[in-house]
Formats: C-alpha cells, sequence, structure tokens
C-alpha cells in the first residue's frame, strides 16, 4: 500500500468506495493550503485508477500499466501543468489552448480501455479563456474519464467550476 497521511484516509475510503460502486465522480477538487499532500493524493489516485489490477484502490505496482505509469508513458494519464511559452520561459498560467487540447483528449475513448485520468495542477493558475473552455467539459463529461483539479487558492475558481467538482 502507498504511504498515505491519515488525514487522506477518510476521502481515499470514500473514493475507493464509489469505486467499488461504479459511481466515480467525473471531477474532483483537492483544494487546500500548500503541504497537505493533495498532489501526493492525486498521484495515489492516478495510479490506483490507472492499474489494471488495484489492491484496495490501490496500484499494484506489477501490471503493465503500473509499468507505464512509472515509465510515464501511460496513454490515459493526461497531466495539464505550466509549459514553456514560445521564448522558452515557463508559463505562469494554464492557458486555452492547454485546456482544449486537454478537452480533445478525453473526448477519445481510453487507449488501454479503463479509465482516463486526467489532472490540471495548479487549476487556480488557469487563465479565464482557460477556466472558460473547461466548462464544457466539466458540463459534459465523458464516460469512465475523472478530472481532477489541484489548487493552493481554490476561490480563484470560478464558482461554476468549483459547483462542478
Amino acid at each position: 500500500m502507498t504511504f498515505a497521511p491519515p488525514w487522506h484516509q477518510d476521502a481515499w475510503e470514500r473514493l475507493r468506495q464509489r469505486r467499488d460502486r461504479d459511481a466515480m465522480p467525473h471531477a474532483l477538487l483537492l483544494a487546500g493550503p500548500a503541504g497537505l499532500g493533495k498532489r501526493a493524493f492525486l498521484e495515489r489516485l492516478q495510479r490506483g485508477l490507472l492499474c489494471g489490477q488495484p489492491i484496495n484502490g490501490d496500484a499494484c505496482g506489477q501490471c503493465r500499466a503500473c509499468n507505464l505509469l512509472e515509465a510515464g508513458t501511460h496513454p490515459d494519464r493526461i497531466d495539464v501543468r505550466f509549459e514553456l511559452n514560445t521564448s522558452g520561459k515557463l508559463r505562469k498560467e494554464i492557458i486555452v489552448n492547454q485546456i482544449r487540447d486537454l478537452s480533445a483528449r478525453l473526448a477519445m475513448a481510453s487507449q488501454l480501455g479503463g479509465w482516463q485520468v486526467a489532472s490540471i495542477d495548479p487549476a487556480d493558475s488557469m487563465n479565464a479563456a482557460a477556466a472558460n473552455a473547461l466548462l464544457k467539459t466539466l458540463e459534459e463529461p465523458t464516460p469512465a474519464s475523472v478530472l481532477v483539479l489541484v489548487a493552493d487558492a481554490p476561490w480563484r475558481l470560478t464558482a461554476t467550476i468549483r459547483s462542478r467538482c
């Protein structure tokens, strides 16, 4: 089992039970101040959902999917993060083209036949156009996909986005 801080246990157990009932939410918001372990929770969730043989919701660490995750090449894991701009410097916001690319990927079927798990981190750094582009994806989720937004300052997200997660 993956190490998890005790304050994650209740949330983890609720998500595991929902997965067992085939009732996973289409979008989650992991929010709170820096240092709570939101990104570790995200990693555990992504690995557990994408694993071909999960054990109590955690990744087995040995199947093909786990090997692909370890190599950073799993085709159904989509991570939206800060990218380089045209001058080669790291952007300070997530832009609309990144969200459009994400939406296009999520509209396609899973390549390995299971879940597609996407994350936007830090979601509270989306610019206004990116946030607006995300709404359609949140309002019309695709089957077997989970979108996880990670935010240290969730109040920066629009109320509409927060309400859809």
